[in-house]
């Protein structure tokens, strides 16, 4: 009667810890991909950064940045809804974990900071987004020049091949 009693009990905490790592696995698979940020409220200031993400890959690394711009990178942990994200090349976060809560397509960060609540939104999505500056990067061609308001184009570009390289 003893030996079916430990039997029961082993088996009973190794359904426990299956199920918990079956837990914990899925908790860390419903973050994995690209999330952005959608707005971001400090106590009762709210402050959206534009075309800002974050990619949380698979094998618990971590980059983001603004629009087609990556600004930092460094890994990330996700245990029982507390996302701790460290980067490697940028600030260094010395306040709590997030409480994080997954609704598919939407993430919520939850923590104190400076005595406020911090609540940040997320979106996830395909690929970066982009900002204004986005538009502004690429090959451009000088077809007009002006000088108080006299055309000056033929001037400055005699052999019509300047060009302007932004990125």
């Amino acid at each position: 009667m003893r030996n079916k009693e430990k039997v029961k009990t082993t088996n009973t905490i190794l359904f426990l810890l299956l199920s918990l790592t079956l837990l914990s696995c899925q908790e860390k698979t419903e973050l994995v991909g690209m999330w952005q940020v959608q707005k971001v409220q400090m106590g009762e200031n709210e402050m959206t950064p534009i075309a800002r993400w974050m990619q949380f890959n698979e094998d618990g690394t971590q980059t983001n940045g603004n629009a087609w711009l990556q600004h930092s990178y460094g890994t990330w942990n996700l245990s029982e809804g507390q996302l701790r994200v460290l980067d490697e090349n940028g600030i260094k976060d010395n306040t709590d974990s997030f409480s994080v809560k997954i609704d598919l397509e939407q993430m919520t960060w939850k923590r104190e900071e400076e005595g406020q609540v911090v609540v940040v939104t997320l979106k996830r999505i395909e690929r970066m987004p982009q900002s204004g500056g986005n538009k502004l990067k690429g090959l451009w061609k000088l077809t007009k020049a002006t000088d108080d308001g006299n055309d000056i184009t033929a001037i400055i570009n005699k052999n019509q091949k300047s060009m302007l390289h932004l990125r």
